[in-house]
């Protein structure tokens, strides 16, 4: 099981439960598993946790 906190809009999951933005669940195997999640997770909707926070994307460099 692995929790994923919700960095994207208020959303529901193949379960019919409501992630709000900023909430952490814990989603098992088979949850993670099911097409409609998976979606979410792929598009960064929903982002693993990894030590208390959520694992980024970032792109190097920036403004200076």
């Amino acid at each position: 099981m692995t929790e994923f906190i919700n960095v994207g809009t208020l959303t529901d999951l193949a379960d019919g439960s409501i992630f709000e933005p900023g909430a952490v669940k814990t989603l098992d195997t088979k949850a993670q598993d099911d097409p409609f999640n998976q979606i979410l997770i792929d598009e960064g909707h929903i982002v693993p946790l990894t030590d208390g926070e959520p694992k980024a994307t970032s792109k190097k460099g920036g403004d200076k």
